[in-house]
C-alpha cells in the first residue's frame, strides 16, 4: 500500500485545498508583512489565501521539469521569508528534501502542496511528509465538486472544528473527510 495524507497522525478535513492552504498558512503563523515563496508557475488558489492574511507572496523560478531549485530560492530569502510552498506538480515529486534542509536551514516552514499527488513516495519517504504541513484536493482525484485535507506528520492541527455546512456537491465526500479526520 502506497502512503498518503490520510495516513498521517495529525489531520483535518476542509472545504477545499485553497482552505487547507490557508489554514496551514495559519499554524504557520503567517500574518500581515510575512513572506511567502511560492513557485513561478502556480495557481491561483495558492495565492488568494497568502493575500488573505495580510502576507506577500514572493515567486521563486522554477525548472523546465517544474522542480523548485534551492539554489535559486535561497537569494530570495529576507527576513521577512516565513515559509516556503512547494508543489508536486502532476504526481510528480519535487526535489523535497533539498527543499526541507533550505527550510531548516532559514528557519522557514514548508507546505507541500500534493493537491495534485495524493498518494506517493520519494527517497522511501511519503509525499507530504517532507514539510511542516501538507494539503490535499479531492476534486483533481474525485468527481466531487470540493474537499479538501490539511495533513501533517510532524504538527498537531489545533483549529476549530470543520463547520457543518453544506458545502455543494462534494458535501458527502466532505463528510467522510472530516470523518477520516477524527
Amino acid at each position: 500500500m502506497v502512503a498518503s495524507p490520510f495516513d498521517f497522525p495529525h489531520k483535518r478535513a476542509v472545504k477545499d485545498g485553497r482552505s487547507a492552504i490557508y489554514q496551514a498558512l495559519r499554524l504557520a503563523g503567517i500574518g500581515p508583512g510575512d513572506e511567502v515563496l511560492v513557485p513561478d508557475y502556480h495557481c491561483i488558489a495558492m495565492i488568494v489565501p497568502i493575500l488573505a492574511l495580510g502576507a506577500r507572496p514572493v515567486f521563486y523560478a522554477i525548472d523546465a521539469e517544474l522542480m523548485a531549485q534551492p539554489d535559486a530560492i535561497r537569494p530570495q530569502i529576507s527576513k521577512a521569508s516565513k515559509a516556503l510552498l512547494v508543489v508536486n506538480y502532476f504526481g510528480f515529486p519535487n526535489r523535497l528534501a533539498a527543499c526541507a534542509e533550505l527550510c531548516r536551514a532559514h528557519g522557514l516552514m514548508m507546505i507541500e502542496d500534493c493537491a495534485h499527488s495524493l498518494y506517493g513516495r520519494s527517497d522511501g519517504q511519503s509525499l507530504g511528509s517532507f514539510g511542516d504541513y501538507s494539503i490535499c484536493s479531492m476534486r483533481k482525484f474525485l468527481p466531487v465538486q470540493d474537499g479538501g485535507l490539511l495533513a501533517s506528520a510532524h504538527h498537531p492541527i489545533d483549529l476549530p472544528p470543520a463547520p457543518k455546512i453544506a458545502w455543494g456537491g462534494g458535501f458527502a465526500v466532505f463528510c467522510i473527510l472530516c470523518r477520516l479526520a477524527r
